[in-house]
């Protein structure tokens, strides 16, 4: 939701009654899972990129 529909840290929190600390874990977790995806599906083309 916060990179999608652009809400801050505080108002993902607030509508999906986590802490703010959560919504940053998840986050990051998500990009980690996202990242890994991309590489894999590319060949590692992608992390050649960064």
């Amino acid at each position: 939701m916060r990179k999608v529909h652009h809400f801050n840290t505080k108002e993902t929190a607030e509508i999906l009654n986590w802490s703010d600390s959560k919504v940053k874990s998840k986050l990051k977790q998500a990009l980690k899972a996202l990242e890994k995806q991309l590489e894999k599906e590319d060949g590692g083309y992608y992390a050649e990129e960064r």
